[in-house]
This record gives C-alpha cells, sequence and structure tokens, in this order.
C-alpha cells in the first residue's frame, strides 16, 4: 500500500512540476540566506558568506536535482525532453519528415490492406461449424466442371450415404412492390433447396428455416430475408415475420431472418425462396437443364474420396440412361467450399501479397538511407552537444527518438491508407473464369433474369 502512495504521491508531483520547482528554490534560497545572515554576523563579507553558505548547503543546483529525482519520475522526464526535441528537430526540417513519413506510411498501409484481404478471403475459415466438411459438387465432363442439373441433384442425394447433408442453390430475382409508401424494387434473391442453411449449420437469427413442406410442390410461398434486407427495407421491425409481401404479383410470406454474419455465397442475395417455388416447374426433373449450385457436407469418418466416387457413380448411370436424349454429364467433381468460394483469387492474393512486402522492405530501405544522409549533415551538430557534455548514448537516444516519431507518424498514416484501401477492395468485385457456367461468391453476378412484369403501385 505504501508503494502504490509512494507512486501516486511522484505522480501528482511530476503533473504539477512548475509549481514544486518554484516552491523548492524558495525554499532553499531561504536556507541559503540564513547561513549567510549567520556568517555575516561572524564578521565574514557577504561574498564570502554566500560562498560558505552554498558550501554547507552542498550546491543549490545538485540539491534541486537530487530532490526531483526522489519525488518524481527522471527518466520519464529525460524521455519527454528528447521527444520535445526530436519534434522541434523535425519541425526545422520539414521536407525530410513529409518524405520520410510518406515513405513509411506507403510502406505500412499498402501491406496492412494487402494481408487483411488475405486474411479475410483465403486464411480465415468459412463461418460455418465444421466447415472443413464442407464441398461444391459439379457435374463434370472432359472439358470443365459444370453446375448441376436439378433431377440429377435429387438422384444424388437419394443414393448418397457418404454426404451427411447435400443442397442445391441457383440466383435469382424479383420485382418487389411497394408497402406503405415504400417504392417498388428489384431484389437479387437465391432459391434453395429447404436443407441448404441446415446443410451449412445456419441458425436463424429470427423466426425459422425452410422445412420439407416448404419445399413440397403446392407448398405456401415463404421468403426468408438477409439481415441487410430486413434492417434496411423493413428497419429492423420484428413485426415483418408472419406478414406478406408482394414479389413478382405474388404473396410471399416472411418466416425468418439470417443473422447477420451470414453471406454465402454473396451478400448480394438479399432473400431466399424454396427451390420448388423458385424453379420453373419443367426445370425440377429436368436432367439436361443445369443450373444449380450444390453443397454437401461429408459424413463424419466417411473419406472424401468415397463419398465422391459413390456420387459418380450415380451420375454415370444417369449419363449411361440419359445421354442420348440430351446434353448429359458423365462424372462428379467435388472441392473444398472455401477453395470454390475463393474462386481463381488465391493466386494473383498470393502474388499481391508478396509484392507489397517487397514495397514494406524498399520503403525500410529508403527511410534508412534518408536517416543517414541526414546523420551526415548534422555531424558539426552532434560535435557541438559532445563538446557540450552531452555523451554517446544520449546522443544515440536523440536519433532514435526522432526515427520512433517519423515511423509513428508514417504508421498512423498507413492505417489510415489502409482502412480506405480495404474499403475500396471490399466493393471491386473479382471476376473468376474457371468455367463458363460457373458463378459464386469471387465470380460475377450472372445476369439477373427477366423481371416480370409487375403492375402493382405503392400505397399512397
Amino acid at each position: 500500500m505504501r508503494t502504490w502512495r509512494g507512486w501516486g504521491k511522484r505522480l501528482r508531483t511530476w503533473v504539477a512540476d512548475g509549481n514544486r520547482d518554484r516552491d523548492l528554490g524558495e525554499e532553499l534560497e531561504s536556507v541559503v540566506r540564513m547561513h549567510v545572515d549567520e556568517y555575516l554576523r561572524a564578521g565574514m563579507t557577504r561574498e564570502q558568506a554566500r560562498r560558505q553558505a552554498l558550501i554547507e548547503v552542498g550546491g543549490v543546483e545538485r540539491v534541486r536535482q537530487a530532490v526531483r529525482d526522489g519525488r518524481s519520475f527522471p527518466r520519464l522526464e529525460v524521455w519527454a525532453r528528447d521527444v520535445k526535441y526530436a519534434v522541434r528537430a523535425l519541425l526545422r526540417t520539414p521536407g525530410f519528415s513529409v518524405v520520410g513519413i510518406a515513405v513509411m506510411a506507403t510502406g505500412i498501409g499498402s501491406s496492412v490492406a494487402l494481408f487483411t484481404v488475405v486474411r479475410s478471403v483465403l486464411l480465415r475459415p468459412l463461418p460455418f461449424p465444421h466447415a472443413d466438411r464442407l464441398v461444391a459438387l459439379y457435374s463434370h465432363d472432359d472439358r470443365s466442371d459444370n453446375l448441376t442439373a436439378s433431377g440429377d441433384f435429387y438422384d444424388w442425394q437419394k443414393a448418397s450415404h457418404g454426404y451427411e447433408q447435400m443442397a442445391i442453390w441457383r440466383w435469382t430475382g424479383y420485382n418487389m412492390s411497394g408497402n406503405g409508401g415504400e417504392l417498388p424494387e428489384f431484389v437479387n434473391a437465391g432459391t434453395c433447396s429447404w436443407n441448404l442453411f441446415e446443410t451449412l449449420g445456419v441458425s436463424p437469427a429470427m423466426g425459422r428455416l425452410f422445412s420439407p413442406a416448404d419445399d413440397a410442390p403446392g407448398a405456401n410461398w415463404s421468403v426468408i430475408l438477409s439481415s441487410g434486407f430486413f434492417k434496411r427495407r423493413f428497419n429492423g421491425d420484428p413485426a415483418i415475420l408472419g406478414k406478406t409481401i408482394r414479389m413478382n404479383s405474388h404473396t410471399y410470406t416472411v418466416i425468418g431472418v439470417l443473422p447477420d454474419w451470414f453471406q454465402y455465397p454473396d451478400p448480394k442475395i438479399q432473400m431466399w425462396v424454396p427451390w420448388q417455388i423458385g424453379v420453373l416447374p419443367g426445370d425440377i426433373t429436368t436432367h439436361y437443364n443445369h443450373i444449380g449450385h450444390v453443397v454437401a457436407r461429408l459424413r463424419q469418418g466417411v473419406s472424401a474420396s468415397m463419398a465422391l466416387q459413390e456420387v459418380g457413380a450415380v451420375e454415370h448411370q444417369l449419363y449411361l440412361q440419359y445421354r442420348g436424349t440430351g446434353p448429359m454429364e458423365e462424372d462428379v467433381t467435388a472441392i473444398p467450399l472455401l477453395e470454390d468460394v475463393i474462386g481463381d483469387v488465391k493466386t494473383p492474393l498470393y502474388v499481391l501479397l508478396a509484392a507489397v512486402v517487397c514495397l514494406l522492405l524498399i520503403a525500410c530501405l529508403n527511410l534508412s538511407n534518408l536517416l543517414v544522409a541526414r546523420s551526415a549533415t548534422r555531424r558539426r551538430e552532434m560535435a557541438i552537444r559532445s563538446a557540450l557534455g552531452s555523451s554517446r548514448l544520449s546522443l544515440i537516444r536523440q536519433q532514435l527518438t526522432e526515427s520512433l516519431l517519423i515511423c509513428v507518424g508514417g504508421g498512423t498514416l498507413g492505417l489510415l491508407l489502409a482502412a480506405v484501401a480495404i474499403s475500396w477492395l471490399a466493393s471491386v468485385p473479382i471476376a473468376g473464369d474457371r468455367s463458363p457456367h460457373r458463378t459464386g461468391p469471387g465470380y460475377a453476378v450472372p445476369p439477373a433474369p427477366e423481371p416480370c412484369a409487375d403492375t402493382s403501385l405503392p400505397h399512397a
């Protein structure tokens, strides 16, 4: 407890150092005067009396410094003086300071921005439970991987035992009518089998997810909203659950809202409808129209190759059965879902990251060259300070302080530039070209379906 009180007293003294120094000076001067008066009465001259008084006191400046060291933080004071001198020295050479800070900001900003993107895209796992067991399945021929026909998907789902869950989804879009004075708008949407969110391991933020009854022929038309669309269009009002919204001249019942973090396969998708409702009836059972992305969760304890061989055997049987009646794929390929999300951006991102690391090293080298050149021009100054009593350690410490200020300024500006660069990079779509039929996160969004005419007008 005494130690903490002592530190607190030192801190208060250090904060109010100016008043304490003045009081101490006045006290020491009164002590010196008392001794001078005694020596004057002993018969000394005033000059002799003052000299003898200072000798007896031990030197005013030495006593003052000893008292100051005992009641404050001498090392912190030395550092504060070094910082003040470094700031003044940098302000005397604004050209050097601006160039040094700009060089460090460029290197730090670019490396932080690219590393943040690489970490978010390549290094951080998908936000799904046991994401390493999630794969994307594609129909495969000798030329490329293609999307999957709905009929193939249902046959895979029935015959597969190696995958715990298997779901299908595709892009779509709707004209949403205005409600309560709101304007109509076109909404990017997704249509999926009822178990897509269960396959991914996603729970709703509000309401519920699709059930098998919602994805059956003749079911009531239902919709699940993304969190962003729910907040933007309906102001986050939970009363929207159970109510209907009008899209493409049909009414859909809102049954749930997805969590904020869910952005698969792309943040542009603002709502989801069941597969049986969002796909044309003729496309549900066809084996020729390849329209869907298939996502599957590998069953625990089953190897990926074994599960893929099982689905591949089913696809080969379908190929033999339907190859004479339409375009069919002969095989199936599986890609880890993380790689499917990343697409073709993996290699370019690593190349860019290596490039900005080299840029950071070049920036550090350039700054060191600038500091060396600056030291060469300050030889006279260092010689004078050394002749006046400055130690070699104090001179080195002073120059290190100036370098630290440049690095702190460059780092702060670099972080601001990195924040701007990250926002820009996040808003730029990246187009992939792995297959002419494949789309998804990291790929250009396919053209939305031709919107149906919707003549409904917003209420006045």
